[in-house]
């Protein structure tokens, strides 16, 4: 019994992280169209575990200014985010949602993180279910 759960929780972590990373590396790879955007607000959000940062760029695409908060927030002490208001940045959107944006070197493609984690889960599975039952 205790076997089939570990190779059930196995295969369920290895398609998570496998349908993770493709999800992430196709999000990513929609962001096809370059463009200069420009820092117009720094968002904060506050939650249980404190306050977040993210900045809301402006840009062009398609004919129509669209203004995004990015993805990745970051917090007060570590990880701050990098830019202020009025400063210029580089962006990769989306041409068919241009809402949908990254700022190379600094969003996170949290999918691909997860993605890796879940196959690192089921590598130790493996070696869990390697050494204790066979």
């Amino acid at each position: 019994m205790v076997f089939t759960v570990f190779v059930i929780v196995t295969v369920f972590s290895a398609l998570a992280g496998t349908f993770l990373i493709y999800s992430g590396l196709k999000d990513a790879k929609a962001c096809s169209a370059c463009t200069i955007g420009k820092v117009v607000e720094i968002r904060c959000t506050s939650s249980a575990d404190g306050d977040s940062y993210a900045p809301v760029v402006e840009f062009a695409a398609n004919g129509r200014i669209i203004q995004a908060c990015a993805r990745t927030r970051k917090g007060v002490v570590r990880n701050r985010v990098p830019y202020q208001v009025g400063d210029s940045v580089q962006i990769r959107y989306n041409p068919e949602r241009p809402q949908t944006f990254i700022i190379p070197g600094y969003d996170v493609n949290m999918k691909v993180i997860l993605g890796i984690g879940d196959l690192a889960a089921a590598i130790i599975l493996i070696l869990a279910i390697c050494i204790l039952f066979i």
